[in-house]
C-alpha cells in the first residue's frame, strides 16, 4: 500500500498556495537593498507587500543583508587597494623623478623635482595613515587575544563546575609560628552603638 508524501508547493505569484522559493526570497532582499522601498520592493519583485513586510523581521533576512554588505564591503576594498597601489606608484615616481612641467621657451616637457611643502605634506599623509593601519592591525590583535583569554578561562570555570568543586588545601609555612585566639569582645555590637 503506499503512502503521501509531502511536497512544498513553490509559489510564483501572490495569492496561490504553497511557499515562495528560496531565490525569490533574495531576489526580495536584493530589491530592497537597491531601492531602500518596501513598496517598490513588492511591485517590482510581485510578492504581496505583507509578506515582504513579515519577511524582513526574520532571522534569514538579517543575515542575507549582512552577507551582501560583507561581499560589497570586500569587494570595495579590493578597489581600494589597488586604487592605492597606483596612487602610491605615481607619487613614488614624482618623488624619485619629479614633477612634469612645460618649459615655455622649448616647449618640451620637463622633469622638475618636487619642491620641499609638498614633498613634506605627501610624507605626513602617509605616515599618519600607516599608523592608523598599524594601530586597527594591534587593536584587532589584542581584541582577538582578550576574547581567547577569556573564553579559555570560562572553559576551566566550567570544567571545576562540572567536576565538583575542589577545595584547596593551603600547607602551612615552614618555621616558628603561633596562633594567636581572637580575643572575645566585652560589649555587644548594639551596646557598642549606645556608647557615647
Amino acid at each position: 500500500m503506499g503512502h503521501y508524501v509531502y511536497i512544498k508547493n513553490k509559489k510564483t505569484k501572490a495569492l496561490e498556495p504553497g511557499h515562495w522559493p528560496p531565490k525569490k526570497k533574495t531576489e526580495a532582499v536584493l530589491t530592497w537593498l537597491a531601492c531602500g522601498n518596501l513598496v517598490q520592493t513588492a511591485a517590482i519583485t510581485g510578492v504581496p507587500h505583507v509578506t515582504i513586510k513579515n519577511w524582513r523581521m526574520q532571522p534569514w533576512w538579517k543575515d542575507a543583508v549582512d552577507t551582501f554588505h560583507a561581499d560589497d564591503k570586500q569587494e570595495l576594498d579590493v578597489k581600494y587597494q589597488k586604487i592605492i597601489r597606483k596612487a602610491l606608484d605615481v607619487v613614488d615616481d614624482r618623488l624619485d623623478n619629479g614633477n612634469f612641467m612645460l618649459d615655455q621657451k622649448t616647449g618640451k616637457i620637463l622633469r622638475v623635482p618636487v619642491n620641499l611643502r609638498d614633498s613634506h605634506v605627501v610624507m605626513k599623509d602617509l605616515v599618519a595613515q600607516q599608523q592608523v593601519l598599524r594601530k586597527d592591525q594591534k587593536v584587532e590583535q589584542i581584541t582577538n587575544e582578550t576574547v581567547n583569554d577569556k573564553l579559555l578561562k570560562l572553559a576551566t570555570q566550567f570544567a571545576e563546575m562540572a567536576m565538583g568543586k575542589k577545595e584547596k588545601v593551603i600547607e602551612p609555612l615552614e618555621g616558628d609560628y603561633s596562633v594567636e585566639p581572637i580575643p572575645e569582645p566585652t560589649q555587644t555590637p548594639s551596646e557598642a552603638a549606645m556608647a557615647p
